[in-house]
Formats: C-alpha cells, sequence, structure tokens
C-alpha cells in the first residue's frame, strides 16, 4: 500500500513538472519574439508601444550624455 501511494505522488509530482517546464518554454518563446532595442530588451505588446519605449530610451540617453 505504502509502495502505492509513493508512486502516486510521484506521478502527480512528474505531472506537475512537466507542465511547468512547458509554461516556462512558452514564456521564453513569447520573450524571445520581442524586438531587441538600445540594446535592452524591451517587453510590450505591440509595436506602437515598443516605439514609444524606444523613443523614451533613445531621449534619455541624449540627455544623459547631454550632463
Amino acid at each position: 500500500m505504502g509502495w502505492f501511494i509513493k508512486t502516486k505522488y510521484e506521478n502527480c509530482f512528474l505531472s506537475i513538472k512537466t507542465k511547468y517546464e512547458k509554461l516556462k518554454q512558452l514564456k521564453m518563446a513569447k520573450y524571445k519574439k520581442v524586438d531587441l532595442t538600445n540594446s535592452m530588451r524591451v517587453k510590450a505588446r505591440n509595436r506602437l508601444a515598443q516605439k514609444i519605449v524606444a523613443e523614451t530610451l533613445k531621449d534619455a540617453g541624449k540627455k544623459a550624455l547631454a550632463i
């Protein structure tokens, strides 16, 4: 009986672990699709948001160099 319970819990743990690994792979796949902007990774849902963030970073860089 004890052996059966242990195996049942091990199987449950393995299924949770595989689900976690799949979710992690999906997250990394989405992260890799994001464009590099000014050598920084910017997470944004659409291109417009990426452009706004890129312009903000460029302006901030120019102001930092001007000081």
